[in-house]
């Protein structure tokens, strides 16, 4: 089955409603903005980070126009030599390629990931995008869906501040 069935799949089993835009493949969030320029919704940034030991690893969804250092995400989650994982051990993880790495990774794996979502994107947006495991395809799903996808997929997460704990860092 392929990677994206199971999404549509499970999306379809939790009765979640989205709405689809097909593009050409986006390689990077600016790009696949373009495509879907116009529509309401929060663009994500998803990253997947992991501690200094890779023991904790950390799925953070935020507005894909915030810019934080690796350096300010040690200080953010109280850990040392956060780092992206190379991109073989993100797979082994999530079964998603690295530059579609999102939510829908939790539902292929049960390993030890700690979940944030911005707080100012989810106040200012009631829609998040995702790609479905597919870079021609964005989906926009209802903020209360995405945390419905999440638990099921057994995983708690956090709305976390990242503005106050960034002016607390003095940027």
């Amino acid at each position: 089955m392929s990677s994206s069935k199971k999404v549509f799949d499970r999306l379809n089993k939790l009765n979640i409603k989205y709405d689809m835009v097909e593009h050409p493949p986006a390689e990077t969030t600016e790009e696949a903005d373009k495509y879907i320029e116009g529509k309401k919704g929060a663009r994500t940034k998803n990253l997947f980070l992991a501690n200094r030991k890779n023991r904790r690893y950390y799925l953070i969804v935020m507005d894909d126009k915030k810019m934080i250092s690796l350096k300010d995400y040690n200080k953010l989650l109280n850990e040392k030599g956060m780092h992206f994982l190379d991109p073989k051990k993100v797979y082994e993880i999530m079964e998603q390629e690295v530059g579609i790495i999102s939510v829908f990774g939790l539902m292929n794996t049960n390993e030890n990931i700690k979940v944030f979502f911005d707080k100012d994107m989810i106040e200012e947006n009631d829609l998040m995008t995702f790609h479905p495991d597919d870079n021609t395809k964005t989906l926009f799903i209802k903020n209360e869906d995405i945390f419905k996808l999440v638990k099921d997929s057994g995983y708690d997460y956090e709305i976390f501040d990242f503005k106050a704990v960034i002016n607390e860092l003095d940027f």
